[in-house]
């Protein structure tokens, strides 16, 4: 994918409830290591050096698609969620600055698990 191509990014499917959590659009921005706040899958994702893509959503932050459930160009996304809402389902959308917080807290939360 080329830097400046528009793509859109989803948080999460959840098929029981019929709703889509939605980061929002933005632009891609290249590969790098992610920012010490993004956790995925329990993981400090910059503690192990692996680069993720990134697209800089329209509110200017950065997201990485490591903490995406479905990532892909502008059109796809809409088209996927213009299907999904004539299905019924339900598109909420998802500040990534609060996200970022929970993730974090149940990393931190796992971290103490594991420790006692």
């Amino acid at each position: 994918m080329d830097s400046g191509t528009p793509v859109g990014a989803i948080s999460y499917i959840d098929h029981k409830s019929k709703t889509i959590g939605f980061f929002g659009y933005g632009l891609y921005i290249g590969r790098s290591v992610p920012d010490d706040n993004v956790i995925c899958n329990y993981v400090r994702v910059s503690s192990t050096g692996v680069e993720s893509d990134a697209m800089c959503l329209q509110s200017g932050r950065k997201l990485y698609r490591c903490e995406c459930e479905l990532w892909a160009p502008n059109m796809e996304i809409w088209r996927y969620l213009r299907e999904c809402q004539a299905d019924g389902w339900t598109i909420i959308s998802v500040d990534i600055r609060k996200y970022r917080k929970k993730a974090m807290r149940l990393f931190e939360n796992s971290l103490f698990r594991n420790l006692s």
